[in-house]
């Protein structure tokens, strides 16, 4: 008998631009397909044609145009990184992912172009340097869990309009200060491990929150803890 590849998901390790083309093509029905990080990937031209494709995973630092995803309008999960990324407007047209998780490199410093997605709730950005956060908040306006690791941040004042976020995780960021959240009307749960170029006092401002999580970090000076008469756990 034949072999389905709708029913089939597709978990892959050192595979090559070659590699890629012959499963797209033996395959053509597949819906799932996770490449990772150990591959010789310098393109993802053959994915253009994988119109069922409901959940891709892709970790590839070979490659820089994720351009061909840009079509795949039935993906609900999306896992992309690669170090040569520079732009995450390819996934304007992506309006049915329940799962967003974008990982890039030093040259990814915009996120304009993301698409709507009012029910996302969840959503990772990583090592990124965005200039401007205020994408994030007009895409996923109903965000309750927002996870920015190993970022370089510039203002997180954008973020004071996400008016549904509860829990903002910042794992190895670079950041200045945390005074905008302030502002943030339901943030109860702050994450700064292992953040650096932090002024601390600034976390003083947080008034609103409950719980922060840290971890690798020097903080001789922890009196503006006085200032957060919500907090409960440190």
């Amino acid at each position: 008998g034949t072999i389905d590849g709708a029913k089939m998901a597709f978990d892959l390790s050192g595979v090559d631009d070659t590699g890629l083309a012959a499963l797209c093509a033996a395959f053509p029905g597949m819906t799932r397909l996770t490449i990772d990080r150990e591959n010789k990937l310098t393109t993802l031209a053959p994915l253009a044609s994988m119109k069922n494709l409901s959940h891709v995973s892709i970790s590839a630092d070979g490659v820089s145009d994720f351009s061909p995803l840009s079509g795949l309008t039935g993906l609900t999960f999306l896992k992309a990184e690669s170090k040569k990324m520079t732009d995450v407007k390819w996934t304007s047209g992506l309006p049915r992912l329940t799962s967003f998780y974008i990982s890039g490199g030093p040259n990814l410093t915009s996120l304009e172009g993301m698409p709507l997605l009012p029910e996302l709730t969840e959503a990772w950005i990583t090592n990124a340097s965005p200039r401007d956060l205020t994408p994030i908040v007009k895409a996923f306006p109903g965000i309750r869990t927002l996870n920015l690791h190993y970022c370089t941040i510039a203002d997180l004042a954008p973020l004071a309009q996400a008016s549904e976020l509860v829990d903002l995780k910042l794992y190895g960021v670079k950041v200045k200060d945390f005074s905008p959240l302030a502002a943030c009307p339901k943030l109860s749960k702050l994450m700064y491990y292992a953040a650096e170029g932090c002024d601390w006092s600034t976390l003083g401002k947080l008034g609103q929150v409950t719980e922060l999580h840290g971890g690798l970090t020097k903080l001789s000076d922890i009196s503006w803890v006085t200032e957060m008469p919500n907090l409960k756990f440190m």
